[in-house]
């Protein structure tokens, strides 16, 4: 919304951090935060073309979130989780940042319970560094570091989509 300050965790090249720049608009303040040079250098560029002047763009790590407590009120992380070294400490970072009532929303390479594609996913994950996060254990994950309402869906059986909302 208008006015929100959102953490774009792993924001790569920038374009979820526009779109969630334009939605925050003026008044608000978008945080894009990425561990890669060359992909902030690249999110630089497109914001800078499209003229927004409410997107700070950090190098940082999610295992050690460099915001305040509390301080933002959305966070999303689109494309980033399966990339994430120990996800459950990343998820208590992400809690630790959010406002009580935040809204947490993720998409990720992701896998299902009584998963179809589960001997084509453990292949792909053997044979590259593509890793496909349990939906289920990301929820139990996600509820572990205080959030709540925790929501999914893998439409297309290859990439999943969360929401949650941190609690009180």
């Amino acid at each position: 919304r208008p006015g929100d300050a959102v953490l774009d965790l792993a924001c790569g090249h920038g374009n979820f951090t526009v779109e969630w720049a334009k939605r925050a608009g003026p008044d608000g303040l978008v945080i894009g935060l990425d561990i890669s040079m060359a992909m902030l250098a690249r999110a630089a560029r497109r914001v800078a073309d499209r003229g927004l002047d409410n997107v700070l763009l950090i190098r940082g790590d999610a295992l050690r979130l460099p915001l305040a407590d509390a301080s933002v009120a959305k966070a999303n992380c689109s494309g980033g989780f399966h990339q994430l070294p120990d996800l459950p400490r990343a998820l208590r970072e992400l809690a630790r940042v959010s406002a009580p009532g935040a809204a947490l929303t993720a998409s990720t390479f992701a896998s299902e319970p009584g998963d179809r594609r589960e001997g084509v996913k453990r292949w792909i994950e053997r044979r590259s560094d593509l890793h496909f996060v349990p939906l289920d254990w990301l929820g139990e994950q996600a509820l572990t570091a205080g959030y709540r309402d925790y929501r999914w869906s893998l439409p297309g059986g290859w990439f999943g989509y969360v929401t949650a909302t941190k609690g009180p």
